[in-house]
């Protein structure tokens, strides 16, 4: 009926004006992101007023060392296991199935169990910025092998991780 048709016109309103402040929400935290990152790992702002010392790519604070991305990433890149669409169509929808750059499906099984990071693998899979494609990822869940799988080393978090991987891409 007509009722129906404008109370579900609605509905479908608010979740687009929700969509919409929400990607408002995250432009914004990415920026500050952006902004914090810069003014703490490239300006080194609030160790102005302590000692520095020289490093091979020029002066930071004391007591930091130049380091290398394998030094704090995990790689889980070994257990990906590619599932064919055809395959994926004959199962039971339960866990995602991941691909480079997005989530492709859902399938009756998972290998990863907890929190990631992937970072698609693939050269033309990058945002509209030219950014490499991230993707937060958590629970039970599958991979493609279009993905790396990666989690912190030595102290640094999956969510540390994230930060400095878009901070790299955006530099």
């Amino acid at each position: 009926s007509f009722y129906e048709q404008r109370a579900i016109a609605a509905v479908l309103s608010a979740l687009d004006d929700k969509l919409e402040l929400n990607n408002k929400i995250n432009k914004n935290l990415e920026g500050m992101a952006q902004a914090i990152f810069k003014s703490w790992f490239v300006d080194f702002e609030p160790f102005q007023g302590g000692e520095f010392v020289e490093s091979e790519m020029g002066m930071i604070p004391k007591g930091w060392r130049v380091g290398t991305l394998g030094e704090v990433i995990a790689l889980f890149d070994s257990q990906r296991i590619p599932i064919s669409g055809n395959e994926r169509d004959k199962m039971e929808k339960l866990y995602p199935y991941y691909g480079a750059a997005a989530l492709m499906d859902y399938i009756d099984d998972y290998i990863f169990d907890g929190v990631y990071l992937l970072l698609g693998e693939d050269g033309t899979v990058i945002d509209e910025k030219g950014c490499p494609i991230l993707q937060y990822v958590w629970g039970k869940f599958w991979v493609n092998n279009h993905a790396h799988i990666m989690r912190g080393l030595n102290g640094f978090t999956v969510e540390s991780l994230y930060v400095l991987l878009k901070q790299i891409s955006v530099l």
